[in-house]
This record gives structure tokens, C-alpha cells and sequence, in this order.
């Protein structure tokens, strides 16, 4: 945050609670909840070019690091022209 004089107050930290995860607690069963979720669906990622979702249509599988038989998602790849419109953003 910044006052009128310039001068920038930071925020005070705040440190996130300590989790265990230990079997049969509720964060730990929370935990396996969401990764069997995430496991049993395959999101497609599009491209984001100028904070626009471009989907190409010329896709790769995005696989499990510990299982690659498991696809967890298909990203859509880039065109040469989808970079050049990236470049042309940014700027």
C-alpha cells in the first residue's frame, strides 16, 4: 500500500495454519477427495492470448508424472501466427 507521501506500508504476514494430514483426519480425507476428483476428469487448456481462451484444435495429451497411461488434461498448441498475436500483446 502506498501513502500520498510515497511511502509503502507492506502488509503484515500472516502465516497459513499447520497441517499434519494424518490418517483419518479431516484434512487428510479432504485431501484424498480432491485428488480422486481431479484424477477421474480431463480439463482441456486452451491457449490465452491477450487474456483471450483459443482453442486450436491441434491438441497433446498432458499425462500423470507418476502414471503416464493417466491423462489428466489436453492442451491446445500454439500456431506461429497465436505466437506472433502473443508477442504483438505483450508489447
Amino acid at each position: 500500500m502506498t501513502t500520498a507521501d510515497g511511502i509503502f506500508t507492506p502488509p503484515k504476514p500472516a502465516n497459513e495454519p499447520v497441517r499434519n494430514y494424518a490418517p483419518g483426519t479431516a484434512e487428510r480425507i479432504a485431501l484424498e477427495a480432491e485428488v480422486k476428483r481431479q484424477l477421474g476428469e480431463v480439463v482441456e487448456i486452451p491457449c490465452v492470448v491477450g487474456g483471450k481462451e483459443i482453442y486450436t484444435g491441434n491438441m497433446v495429451e498432458v499425462t500423470n508424472p507418476g502414471d503416464h497411461q493417466h491423462v489428466l488434461a489436453r492442451a491446445h498448441l500454439a500456431t506461429p501466427e497465436l505466437v506472433n498475436q502473443a508477442i504483438q500483446s505483450a508489447l
